[in-house]
């Protein structure tokens, strides 16, 4: 039996900048592939990237485009032909992940209806904490072998943390 668990959503972190955009048009790869999670704090990381810029980080490459963080909640079965983000992976770091555990980020260049979107804008870690509660009811093993950490609004970092 597989241990692998299908989300009910996929998330994306975004700033409220495209707000208007999204409710109008749902998400659309306009630059590239969607980047999507099935870790709501890890899209809210890459919303406050979004907003602030990734200046500070070693590869950064995005400016900031002002607003606020927002997390998009897409309906998983709305997201088509996704595929592992290899990038976002350390590929070196083969000793410490496992595959199972590096199925957590996504892309698709398929266009997400804005039927299948909620938005996420007022308390944020709230509502990730409450998502990850209902993720981790899904199955009798924790859902993340490891831990994230998330100190980005401090120091401007997530990483991997063994539990």
């Amino acid at each position: 039996m597989s241990d692998r668990v299908k989300f009910r959503y996929l998330f994306h972190g975004t700033s409220s900048v495209h707000k208007a955009s999204i409710q109008e048009s749902g998400l659309l790869p306009r630059h590239g592939p969607i980047h999507l999670t099935t870790h709501p704090k890890l899209a809210l990381v890459e919303a406050i990237r979004t907003v602030s810029g990734e200046g500070y980080l070693l590869n950064g490459y995005k400016e900031g485009v002002g607003g606020s963080p927002i997390i998009v909640i897409i309906e998983r079965s709305a997201a088509a032909k996704l595929t592992l983000d290899a990038g976002y992976y350390d590929q070196t770091d083969r000793e410490h992940y496992s595959p199972r555990e590096l199925r957590y980020a996504f892309t698709t260049c398929e266009p997400i209806p804005r039927s299948s979107i909620s938005l996420v804008e007022d308390d944020c870690l709230v509502e990730c904490d409450r998502l990850l509660a209902e993720i981790e009811t899904m199955t009798n093993q924790p859902t993340y072998k490891y831990g994230l950490n998330f100190d980005h609004l401090v120091y401007g970092r997530v990483y991997r943390m063994n539990t």
